[in-house]
């Protein structure tokens, strides 16, 4: 019989920080579950410990890229295999509460949805993410109401099904959350919170970026990503729900805005460099970056010349 849950989780080069996922996941409470881990290429023996971990658990299943393929793919590879009666992720840098899947098969089983939200809280810093109640959760992820990232969510896999023929693929580090929760989304028809936090989230670790490591590379490589995210909703959307579309819009300047806000730390020839990548595509963001990032950038520098 297929299991109740499918969790998906991928791992790249991430040795160092799997092991209180793993340990987490082995001590669910509610054990009728499988986690589909999607090693994307690792090279670091991230797979070899945590097969000493899970000790040949058969709930454990390694599905295995030959080359890093990206988070986007990952995700779909793991949405693919799926064969749980309602779909979630955990990262392998994040943990969970020992009853976090109890938590979830009861509400479900009182309460059958096609997307189910829970709260997501950071050692240390307490709630970061507390997803609103919306009667169009898709709305409220494209408005910025909520945050897109598929930790947050539990699908059914009747919306997973129906989804995966309109995923698009390609290699995407950036913006694949806001892709895939927005096309599991549009398939969802009733929607419900969990208020409670029973999901760890781990800050900088992962594929969590600092400002420190931001370079023009790095910016040029997130920018791609993004239009590749936003090329493929924009076309999606025009076929199968043009309602959506102005709301897209504002997704991808908000999107393409947080990228633009981290050139801000690089050195001028490379911050000028990074300007104008926006200029053919997205004229509104360039604008943006000569009106208020670039000035800030100078403003920064002169206070740091005067020891302010």
């Amino acid at each position: 019989m297929n299991p109740y849950f499918s969790i998906i989780t991928p791992v790249y080069n991430q040795r160092t920080l799997l092991t209180p996922c793993m340990e987490s996941l082995l001590r669910q409470t509610f054990e009728d579950f499988e986690v589909l881990i999607v090693d994307d290429g690792s090279t670091d023996g991230s797979v070899d410990l945590i097969r000493s971990l899970v000790r040949e658990d058969p709930r454990f299943r390694i599905l295995r890229h030959a080359c890093n393929r990206s988070v986007l793919e990952a995700r779909i590879t793991g949405l693919s295999a799926a064969g749980g009666r309602y779909v979630c992720s955990v990262d392998i840098d994040d943990y969970i509460d020992d009853d976090m899947l109890e938590l979830l098969h009861d509400r479900l089983e009182s309460e059958p949805l096609d997307l189910l939200t829970i709260q997501i809280k950071a050692d240390g810093k307490g709630l970061i993410c507390d997803p609103p109640h919306a009667d169009d959760y898709l709305s409220a992820l494209l408005e910025g109401k909520t945050r897109a990232s598929m930790i947050q969510y539990v699908f059914s896999s009747e919306s997973v099904k129906k989804a995966l023929p309109f995923i698009r693929h390609g290699y995407c580090n950036l913006g694949e959350d806001l892709y895939l929760s927005s096309l599991l989304m549009f398939f969802s028809t009733s929607f419900g919170n969990l208020k409670c936090a029973p999901y760890h989230y781990t800050l900088g670790a992962g594929m969590s970026s600092s400002l420190a490591s931001i370079t023009f590379e790095k910016v040029r490589q997130q920018y791609e990503h993004l239009q590749l995210v936003f090329s493929c909703l924009q076309d999606f959307f025009a076929e199968n729900g043009p309602d959506y579309l102005p709301l897209l819009q504002k997704a991808r300047f908000d999107n393409l805005m947080s990228v633009a806000w981290k050139t801000v730390v690089l050195p001028w020839d490379e911050l000028f460099d990074a300007a104008l990548l926006f200029r053919d595509r997205d004229f509104d963001v360039f604008l943006h970056c000569c009106t208020d990032i670039i000035p800030a950038r100078a403003n920064h520098a002169n206070e740091k010349k005067e020891g302010k």
